[in-house]
């Protein structure tokens, strides 16, 4: 879908409801979704937890696997089962936070202005009569401003694993109804690399909080099988 991402303005959007729905259907074609570290012991209970590089920055980018062909979610998919735990980008959505192209260090609320969720009959205001942002407005200013801050820490976390050598490229193979799925350019990290770390390092990874992260990316890739599980009933 196109999206346009308008500033905010108490005037412009004083009649304006939010729809609270959580749902993937705005993301219909993403196989890859951002994930931040915070989330990741809850997210490795739904989501297969990886890194993909970026191609022009060589960064490594934390990611939920959503589909095993590019352009698929197999969560925005008809008759689709509910996760049990939706990404906080989407709990966030519509809104969103716009950079100050002359400082990047300043931000502005940005509304997706073609978001379904957007309407003027159902949902939540953003603003009241008197052109004040309400409680909820102010709550999710709050969530993105935290979201920024653990993307910030997400992108750091990223950083030290590549630095330490823990992140390994992974090629995942699955066969579903005779038909065969092969997915790369694809990175996990490497548990035996991390036992080897010498204690120095470990005990900065544990001291950080970033462990429990770490094992919880880990045993996340037993989620595959319930992705293949859904990648079969689509296929039904």
């Amino acid at each position: 879908m196109t999206f346009s991402v308008v500033p905010l303005h108490q005037d412009i959007h004083r009649h304006i409801r939010l729809n609270t729905r959580l749902s993937f259907d705005e993301f219909s074609d993403r196989q890859l979704f951002a994930m931040s570290v915070h989330e990741f012991p809850r997210a490795s209970s739904e989501y297969p937890l990886l890194f993909v590089k970026d191609s022009e920055t060589g960064q490594f980018k934390a990611v939920a696997l959503l589909g095993l062909t590019p352009g698929e979610n197999l969560y925005a998919v008809p008759g689709a089962a509910k996760p049990n735990y939706w990404p906080q980008a989407l709990s966030n959505y519509p809104l969103v936070l716009i950079a100050d192209p002359n400082n990047q260090s300043q931000f502005s609320i940005g509304l997706q202005t073609t978001s379904p969720l957007v309407n003027d009959t159902e949902g939540e205001l953003l603003f009241d009569e008197q052109g004040q942002e309400t409680a909820f407005l102010t709550q999710k200013k709050q969530n993105l401003l935290k979201a920024y801050e653990q993307q910030q820490i997400t992108d750091a976390f990223a950083v030290l694993l590549a630095e330490l050598n823990l992140l390994q490229a992974q090629k995942f193979s699955v066969d579903i109804k005779g038909q065969s799925f092969e997915l790369n350019g694809l990175y996990i990290i490497n548990e035996q690399q991390l036992l080897q770390l010498p204690a120095e390092q470990f005990n900065d990874l544990r001291q950080r909080g970033f462990l429990p992260a770490i094992y919880a990316q880990l045993n996340s890739l037993h989620q595959f099988n319930r992705l293949a599980a859904r990648k079969a009933q689509a296929m039904a």
